[in-house]
């Protein structure tokens, strides 16, 4: 349990670092949301290495139910406080429960994790601050700058995960490039939030399809 503690603790001090930021500092609600959207995480990238996934799955859950609650109340401005309709937010700890009921390797679980944070956060920071050509697929709007930023990150991050102790760089630089494409046509299509709880799963079930551990 003292684990477990540990990273409740570790994203609640994300969390208030979050509301620090946007109260005390004035940052806008979007780059706050985003700052904990990335830290939490490379946080919650590191759980598979010290906890079950039951473990897992109640921190999720955990995170899930408070941050409905948050909403609702209308406090962690930090995190609720944007001019858009979204409960990425909420779908965020949710995905990542929903991910670690599936139990998929640790390589999957974290793949879809920072694919989750890293190249959806990174795709968002680039897309309201430098896209200027937008694409609309349903109710889901996005940007062409933002959709490539999302696939390089994507690739980068799939490299990364998939060369650790791999002999040869061939195959899994073009599993990566081939579970970004597939994932950035995923993500295009998202609206509302509903990327946090979507993507985690999709990208792990991609890569895992790709590289033969998912059947």
């Amino acid at each position: 349990m003292a684990y477990f503690s540990l990273f409740v603790v570790a994203f609640g001090v994300v969390l208030g670092t979050t509301e620090v930021l946007h109260r005390g500092l004035g940052v806008s609600g979007e780059d706050t949301r985003r700052f904990a959207h990335i830290t939490g995480t490379l946080v919650a990238a590191t759980l598979p290495f010290a906890l079950s996934w039951g473990q897992i799955v109640l921190v999720g859950g955990t995170f899930t139910v408070l941050l409905a609650w948050s909403r609702q109340r209308g406090t962690l401005q930090g995190l609720h406080g944007v001019d858009r309709t979204t409960w990425g937010e909420v779908f965020y700890p949710a995905g990542l429960a929903l991910l670690a009921a599936l139990q998929p390797s640790r390589e999957l679980f974290v793949y879809g994790t920072l694919v989750m944070g890293l190249s959806d956060g990174a795709a968002g920071f680039v897309g309201q601050h430098f896209g200027r050509h937008r694409i609309g697929i349903g109710p889901a709007t996005k940007s062409v700058e933002g959709s490539m930023t999302f696939l390089v990150t994507t690739l980068l991050v799939g490299v990364a995960v998939l060369l650790i102790g791999a002999e040869d760089a061939t195959l899994p630089v073009l599993a990566a490039a081939v579970a970004a494409v597939a994932l950035t046509a995923v993500e295009m299509v998202l609206p509302w939030g509903l990327d946090n709880l979507l993507l985690p799963i999709a990208a792990a079930g991609v890569l895992g399809f790709i590289t033969g551990q998912v059947g």
